[in-house]
Protein backbone atom coordinates (compact mmCIF):
# COMPACT_ATOMS: atom_id res chain seq x y z
CA UNK A 1 0.00 0.00 0.00
CA UNK A 2 0.87 3.73 -0.17
CA UNK A 3 0.58 7.25 1.75
CA UNK A 4 0.19 10.32 -0.52
CA UNK A 5 0.86 13.25 1.42
CA UNK A 6 0.05 16.92 -0.70
CA UNK A 7 2.47 19.58 0.24
CA UNK A 8 1.65 22.95 -0.28
CA UNK A 9 5.02 25.27 1.30
CA UNK A 10 4.58 22.47 4.28
CA UNK A 11 8.07 20.89 4.00
CA UNK A 12 8.75 21.63 8.16
CA UNK A 13 4.88 19.73 8.46
CA UNK A 14 6.56 16.94 6.68
CA UNK A 15 9.50 16.29 8.69
CA UNK A 16 7.58 16.69 12.10
CA UNK A 17 4.66 14.52 11.21
CA UNK A 18 5.81 12.42 8.27
CA UNK A 19 9.90 12.07 8.51
CA UNK A 20 9.45 11.38 12.18
CA UNK A 21 6.37 9.00 12.14
CA UNK A 22 7.64 6.17 9.93
CA UNK A 23 5.61 3.26 8.42
CA UNK A 24 7.03 0.57 7.29
CA UNK A 25 5.85 -1.10 4.12
CA UNK A 26 4.27 1.60 3.21
CA UNK A 27 5.79 3.18 0.37
CA UNK A 28 4.89 7.07 0.83
CA UNK A 29 4.01 9.27 -2.42
CA UNK A 30 4.94 13.19 -1.66
CA UNK A 31 2.59 15.57 -4.31
CA UNK A 32 4.41 18.72 -4.50
CA UNK A 33 1.78 21.73 -4.83
CA UNK A 34 4.53 24.29 -3.16
CA UNK A 35 4.14 28.12 -4.75
CA UNK A 36 7.56 29.06 -3.55
CA UNK A 37 10.66 28.00 -4.87
CA UNK A 38 12.74 27.46 -1.90
CA UNK A 39 10.05 24.95 -0.65
CA UNK A 40 10.04 22.68 -3.53
CA UNK A 41 13.90 22.52 -3.13
CA UNK A 42 13.24 21.47 0.02
CA UNK A 43 10.65 19.09 -0.30
CA UNK A 44 12.14 17.51 -3.02
CA UNK A 45 15.95 16.82 -1.00
CA UNK A 46 13.68 15.17 1.84
CA UNK A 47 11.89 13.29 -0.29
CA UNK A 48 15.38 11.75 -1.25
CA UNK A 49 16.80 11.31 1.70
CA UNK A 50 13.48 9.62 3.08
CA UNK A 51 13.20 7.42 -0.35
CA UNK A 52 9.96 8.81 -0.99
CA UNK A 53 8.15 9.63 -4.51
CA UNK A 54 8.47 12.48 -5.29
CA UNK A 55 6.52 14.68 -7.90
CA UNK A 56 6.00 17.69 -8.57
CA UNK A 57 3.05 19.60 -9.94
CA UNK A 58 3.85 22.55 -12.40
CA UNK A 59 1.42 24.34 -10.45
CA UNK A 60 -0.43 24.47 -7.32
CA UNK A 61 -3.37 22.10 -9.38
CA UNK A 62 -5.40 22.13 -5.98
CA UNK A 63 -5.85 19.26 -3.49
CA UNK A 64 -8.11 17.10 -5.54
CA UNK A 65 -6.08 17.01 -8.50
CA UNK A 66 -3.04 16.39 -6.66
CA UNK A 67 -4.27 13.61 -4.38
CA UNK A 68 -5.28 12.11 -7.56
CA UNK A 69 -1.45 12.18 -9.51
CA UNK A 70 -0.11 10.47 -6.30
CA UNK A 71 -3.02 8.27 -6.17
CA UNK A 72 -2.31 7.31 -9.43
CA UNK A 73 1.28 6.74 -9.17
CA UNK A 74 0.81 4.35 -5.97
CA UNK A 75 -2.04 1.79 -7.95
CA UNK A 76 0.24 2.08 -11.28
CA UNK A 77 3.10 0.69 -8.87
CA UNK A 78 0.39 -2.23 -7.68
CA UNK A 79 -0.72 -0.67 -4.56
CA UNK A 80 -3.84 -2.35 -3.53
CA UNK A 81 -5.06 0.48 -1.05
CA UNK A 82 -4.09 4.42 -0.96
CA UNK A 83 -3.70 6.31 2.78
CA UNK A 84 -4.55 9.69 1.48
CA UNK A 85 -2.75 11.80 4.62
CA UNK A 86 -2.77 15.94 5.43
CA UNK A 87 0.72 17.01 5.76
CA UNK A 88 -0.49 18.25 9.12
CA UNK A 89 -1.56 15.10 9.83
CA UNK A 90 0.30 12.13 11.19
CA UNK A 91 -0.38 8.19 12.20
CA UNK A 92 1.47 5.41 14.03
CA UNK A 93 2.52 2.33 12.13
CA UNK A 94 0.27 0.52 14.55
CA UNK A 95 -2.94 2.30 14.06
CA UNK A 96 -2.63 2.05 10.55
CA UNK A 97 -1.87 -1.69 10.79
CA UNK A 98 -5.34 -1.89 12.54
CA UNK A 99 -6.90 -0.53 9.66
CA UNK A 100 -5.14 -2.12 7.16
CA UNK A 101 -6.45 -5.58 9.07
CA UNK A 102 -10.28 -4.31 8.94
CA UNK A 103 -9.67 -3.42 5.20
CA UNK A 104 -11.57 -4.60 1.90
CA UNK A 105 -12.37 -3.85 -1.44
CA UNK A 106 -15.84 -2.15 -0.85
CA UNK A 107 -15.19 -0.14 2.27
CA UNK A 108 -12.94 3.40 2.92
CA UNK A 109 -11.91 3.38 6.30
CA UNK A 110 -11.00 6.29 8.78
CA UNK A 111 -9.37 6.27 12.26
CA UNK A 112 -10.24 8.22 14.81
CA UNK A 113 -8.61 11.52 14.48
CA UNK A 114 -7.57 13.39 17.84
CA UNK A 115 -6.36 16.64 18.26
CA UNK A 116 -3.07 17.92 19.72
CA UNK A 117 -4.74 18.10 23.21
CA UNK A 118 -5.98 14.67 22.95
CA UNK A 119 -9.39 15.65 21.95
CA UNK A 120 -11.92 13.81 19.15
CA UNK A 121 -11.55 16.38 15.64
CA UNK A 122 -13.02 13.53 13.63
CA UNK A 123 -15.01 10.48 14.08
CA UNK A 124 -17.26 10.46 10.76
CA UNK A 125 -19.38 13.37 9.24
CA UNK A 126 -23.02 14.19 8.76
CA UNK A 127 -24.58 15.87 5.83
CA UNK A 128 -27.93 18.22 7.12
CA UNK A 129 -29.42 18.14 3.52
CA UNK A 130 -31.96 20.58 4.91
CA UNK A 131 -29.56 23.25 5.46
CA UNK A 132 -26.45 22.42 3.34
CA UNK A 133 -24.09 21.70 6.00
CA UNK A 134 -21.54 19.05 6.31
CA UNK A 135 -20.03 19.23 9.31
CA UNK A 136 -18.33 16.56 11.93
CA UNK A 137 -20.67 14.42 14.07
CA UNK A 138 -20.08 14.98 18.06
CA UNK A 139 -20.86 11.46 18.45
CA UNK A 140 -19.81 7.85 16.51
CA UNK A 141 -22.14 7.72 13.57
CA UNK A 142 -22.93 5.59 10.69
CA UNK A 143 -20.85 8.00 8.08
CA UNK A 144 -22.08 10.18 5.54
CA UNK A 145 -18.68 11.11 4.72
CA UNK A 146 -15.05 10.81 5.59
CA UNK A 147 -11.98 13.49 5.70
CA UNK A 148 -9.29 13.15 3.00
CA UNK A 149 -7.33 13.96 6.15
CA UNK A 150 -6.48 10.91 6.56
CA UNK A 151 -8.36 8.45 4.73
CA UNK A 152 -7.62 4.63 3.53
CA UNK A 153 -9.26 3.95 0.15
CA UNK A 154 -9.29 0.84 -1.54
CA UNK A 155 -7.32 0.95 -5.44
CA UNK A 156 -10.54 -0.38 -6.55
CA UNK A 157 -13.15 2.29 -4.99
CA UNK A 158 -10.70 5.12 -6.30
CA UNK A 159 -10.16 3.51 -9.41
CA UNK A 160 -14.17 3.11 -9.98
CA UNK A 161 -14.65 6.73 -9.04
CA UNK A 162 -12.14 7.93 -10.80
CA UNK A 163 -10.42 9.82 -8.05
CA UNK A 164 -11.95 13.06 -6.63
CA UNK A 165 -13.28 15.28 -8.67
CA UNK A 166 -11.09 18.03 -9.88
CA UNK A 167 -13.48 20.78 -10.21
CA UNK A 168 -13.22 21.43 -6.25
CA UNK A 169 -9.63 22.45 -6.07
CA UNK A 170 -10.18 22.66 -2.44
CA UNK A 171 -12.15 21.75 0.13
CA UNK A 172 -15.87 19.25 -0.28
CA UNK A 173 -14.16 17.15 -2.30
CA UNK A 174 -13.75 14.27 -0.15
CA UNK A 175 -17.52 15.07 1.08
CA UNK A 176 -18.03 14.38 -2.88
CA UNK A 177 -15.89 11.23 -2.70
CA UNK A 178 -17.51 9.40 0.04
CA UNK A 179 -21.31 10.43 -1.35
CA UNK A 180 -20.54 8.91 -4.84
CA UNK A 181 -19.06 5.87 -3.17
CA UNK A 182 -22.22 5.52 -0.96
CA UNK A 183 -24.29 5.49 -4.13
CA UNK A 184 -22.58 3.27 -5.44
CA UNK A 185 -22.96 1.07 -3.03
CA UNK A 186 -19.98 1.38 -0.91
CA UNK A 187 -19.11 1.21 2.40
CA UNK A 188 -17.80 4.08 4.69
CA UNK A 189 -16.65 3.23 8.49
CA UNK A 190 -14.65 4.94 11.32
CA UNK A 191 -12.23 2.31 12.97
CA UNK A 192 -12.06 3.87 16.47
CA UNK A 193 -9.49 1.60 17.50
CA UNK A 194 -6.87 3.59 15.39
CA UNK A 195 -5.96 6.84 15.99
CA UNK A 196 -4.27 9.50 14.34
CA UNK A 197 -3.00 13.11 15.09
CA UNK A 198 -4.22 16.13 13.52
CA UNK A 199 -3.16 19.43 14.29
CA UNK A 200 -5.67 21.21 12.14
CA UNK A 201 -4.97 24.35 9.90
CA UNK A 202 -1.37 23.54 10.19
CA UNK A 203 -0.76 24.39 6.45
CA UNK A 204 -2.13 27.82 6.99
CA UNK A 205 -1.93 28.87 10.39
CA UNK A 206 -3.70 28.81 13.36
CA UNK A 207 -6.60 27.01 13.69
CA UNK A 208 -8.67 30.33 13.84
CA UNK A 209 -7.22 32.20 11.56
CA UNK A 210 -9.18 30.98 8.67
CA UNK A 211 -7.96 32.70 5.35
CA UNK A 212 -10.41 34.52 2.59
CA UNK A 213 -9.17 31.53 0.39
CA UNK A 214 -10.65 29.08 3.21
CA UNK A 215 -14.07 31.07 3.09
CA UNK A 216 -14.55 30.97 -0.99
CA UNK A 217 -13.82 27.81 -1.71
CA UNK A 218 -15.47 26.34 1.33
CA UNK A 219 -18.99 27.99 0.18
CA UNK A 220 -18.33 27.73 -3.94
CA UNK A 221 -17.66 24.44 -3.25
CA UNK A 222 -20.76 23.58 -1.00
CA UNK A 223 -22.61 25.02 -3.86
CA UNK A 224 -21.09 23.00 -6.46
CA UNK A 225 -21.50 19.91 -4.43
CA UNK A 226 -25.52 20.20 -4.51
CA UNK A 227 -25.62 20.28 -8.30
CA UNK A 228 -23.60 17.51 -8.97
CA UNK A 229 -24.88 15.60 -6.11
CA UNK A 230 -28.44 16.60 -5.23
CA UNK A 231 -31.88 16.99 -6.89
CA UNK A 232 -32.16 21.02 -8.60
CA UNK A 233 -34.38 22.32 -6.11
CA UNK A 234 -32.68 21.46 -3.12
CA UNK A 235 -28.83 22.70 -4.79
CA UNK A 236 -30.68 26.12 -5.10
CA UNK A 237 -32.45 26.25 -1.67
CA UNK A 238 -28.69 25.47 -0.78
CA UNK A 239 -27.41 28.59 -2.39
CA UNK A 240 -30.68 30.76 -1.66
CA UNK A 241 -29.76 30.17 2.36
CA UNK A 242 -25.84 30.65 1.94
CA UNK A 243 -26.14 34.31 4.51
CA UNK A 244 -27.44 31.32 6.71
CA UNK A 245 -24.38 29.23 5.99
CA UNK A 246 -21.70 32.66 5.83
CA UNK A 247 -22.53 33.40 9.54
CA UNK A 248 -21.99 30.25 10.59
CA UNK A 249 -18.86 29.90 9.17
CA UNK A 250 -18.15 33.50 10.56
CA UNK A 251 -18.95 32.31 14.26
CA UNK A 252 -17.53 28.95 13.99
CA UNK A 253 -14.06 30.26 12.66
CA UNK A 254 -13.81 33.01 15.29
CA UNK A 255 -12.99 35.47 12.66
CA UNK A 256 -11.76 38.87 14.35
CA UNK A 257 -14.05 42.16 13.62
CA UNK A 258 -11.56 43.50 11.79
CA UNK A 259 -11.51 40.75 9.17
CA UNK A 260 -14.84 39.86 8.62
CA UNK A 261 -15.41 42.11 6.05
CA UNK A 262 -12.83 40.16 4.18
CA UNK A 263 -14.00 37.15 5.01
CA UNK A 264 -17.68 37.73 4.00
CA UNK A 265 -16.73 39.05 0.63
CA UNK A 266 -15.07 36.40 -0.09
CA UNK A 267 -17.69 34.06 1.08
CA UNK A 268 -19.84 35.79 -1.22
CA UNK A 269 -17.77 35.84 -4.13
CA UNK A 270 -17.13 32.12 -3.81
CA UNK A 271 -21.04 31.45 -3.84
CA UNK A 272 -21.61 32.98 -6.57
CA UNK A 273 -18.77 31.37 -8.66
CA UNK A 274 -20.16 28.29 -7.26
CA UNK A 275 -23.71 28.45 -8.84
CA UNK A 276 -21.94 29.21 -12.32
CA UNK A 277 -19.82 26.46 -11.53
CA UNK A 278 -23.12 24.64 -10.40
CA UNK A 279 -25.16 25.60 -13.14
CA UNK A 280 -22.48 24.93 -16.22
CA UNK A 281 -21.96 21.45 -14.37
CA UNK A 282 -26.03 20.41 -14.53
CA UNK A 283 -26.02 21.25 -18.23
CA UNK A 284 -23.04 19.36 -19.42
CA UNK A 285 -24.70 16.00 -17.27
Amino acid sequence: MAAVVVAFNSVELLRENLAKNPLPGVAIVVVDNSTIQLERDATELLAQAEGWLYIAMSENVGFGSASNAGAEAAIDRGCSHVLLLNPDASIRADSLDQLIEQADDDTILSPLILRPDGKVWFRGGELDVSKGVARHAAAPVDPVWLTGACMLVPARAWSNLGGFDSRYFLYWEDVDLSFRWRASGGGLRVVETATALHDAGGTQGLEDEKSPTYFRYNCRNRILFGFLNLRTSSALWWFISSPRYWRRMLRSANVQPGRRGAALSASIRGTTAGLIAGLRARKQK
